[in-house]
């Protein structure tokens, strides 16, 4: 009985170089989003205690207030 003669399989570069650039092009979609979500945040919540101190929250009151809030 013979064995079957083994023949290694080698990746196409085309198809290697479209895969990295798709990963690459999806990473830096990925980090655009997280910086995009951390930023809003940043100034949804600037945007809040502004609000919060223009109807007359004290900053003692502001940081009480925040830390009673994320205990």
């Amino acid at each position: 009985m013979k064995c079957p003669r083994f023949v290694p399989i080698r990746p196409d570069f085309k198809k290697l170089v479209l895969g990295g650039g798709i990963s690459i092009i999806l990473g830096l979609i990925g980090i655009f989003n997280f910086i995009n979500v951390m930023s809003v945040g940043v100034i949804a919540r600037k945007r809040k205690l502004a609000t919060l101190e223009a109807i007359g929250m004290s900053s003692r009151q502001i940081r009480k207030m925040e830390y009673f809030m994320y205990w």
